[in-house]
């Protein structure tokens, strides 16, 4: 396999990429990817679960590579290195590792890190992993039989293993549909339909920055979305009472101890912790004001959406 020449993230569709474009990510959307190919972005800081992954990635490679009996295996390169070039223009990824065994032969690896075991259960694959891996698949020659997936759960301290046998149909199917949404949402500048996503609420505000023109009367569609979006959140009142009301009846059943576990779901803790560490600005701008003027700082500015007060 060849390395791309170029690891601008803005020219091709990563491996982690492809389950949002299919619908199967609970981190991303397909608006995300395409804002992220399109559209100015700043650079991400990642959370503390990305960082667990990049620590513990190489650790649980070699766990597994002990666990499948390789004979072989190579660490992939890290994000910032060159991606593998795939069959397709658009189509690369970066593989967690390779291995070789005498079972199985020349195989791709993927590592995961997971807080509890969703999805794992039943010698299964969470959906969002499995389509990263058949994309990864989809990338690489025939000559490269399979991918394991390995998986570090941290609340269980348990490792597990799977393999992802090659599907030349599925995996050629995945490739003409990321080469559609690519052609007509990148290369055509199409923006995919506004979902919700952060990429599409940067969006627009690129898209609108500046307010130029006075209140109008709205016409049949937005005001049909005005009223939809007044119900919702009504709505969502009703179910933050709801929500209020269960976690006090758990709080409750909880009682003295520090918590429950939930098989197949994880723990639900009720546990004192310090309180938050709070700055009197008020009193700092009366008694200091030049020393407040001095290190007082301005969110950037954003355009609020505000709906009419429901009637009684």
């Amino acid at each position: 396999m060849k390395h791309r020449k170029t690891n601008d993230r803005r020219t091709y569709l990563g491996a982690s990429e492809a389950p949002a474009i299919l619908g199967l990510s609970t981190w991303a959307t397909e608006f995300d990817v395409w804002a992220r190919k399109t559209q100015p972005q700043e650079e991400s800081k990642g959370n503390n679960a990305t960082r667990r992954g990049h620590i513990l990635e190489g650790a649980v490679f070699e766990w597994g590579c002990k666990e499948v009996g390789a004979t072989k295996s190579k660490r992939g390169g890290d994000f910032n290195s060159l991606p593998l070039q795939g069959p397709r223009p658009w189509a690369a990824f970066h593989p967690d590792g390779t291995l070789t065994n005498g079972e199985k032969g020349a195989c791709i690896v993927e590592v995961k890190t997971a807080r509890d075991g969703n999805g794992w259960e039943d010698d299964g694959i969470p959906a969002v992993y499995a389509a990263q891996v058949r994309y990864q698949l989809a990338c690489c020659p025939p000559e490269v039989q399979g991918a394991y997936v390995f998986a570090y759960i941290t609340f269980k301290d348990e490792f597990l293993w799977r393999y992802v046998e090659r599907d030349p149909a599925q995996e050629e199917a995945m490739l003409d549909f990321c080469d559609a949404w690519w052609t007509k949402h990148v290369i055509g500048n199409v923006p995919p339909a506004l979902d919700g996503s952060v990429g599409a609420d940067s969006y627009l505000l690129n898209k609108h920055p500046k307010q130029t023109a006075p209140l109008e009367e709205a016409d049949d569609e937005e005001a049909r979305t005005v009223r939809e979006l007044m119900a919702i959140r009504d709505e969502i009142k009703s179910y933050k009472a709801q929500e209020k009301r269960l976690t006090q009846i758990l709080k409750d059943h909880i009682g003295d101890r520090e918590g429950v576990y939930v098989d197949g779901i994880g723990k639900a803790t009720w546990k004192w912790q310090k309180g938050r560490v709070g700055f009197d600005t008020k009193s700092m701008a009366d008694q200091f004001p030049n020393l407040y003027e001095t290190y007082v700082t301005t969110g950037k500015e954003t355009r609020v959406l505000r709906l009419p007060r429901a009637k009684k």
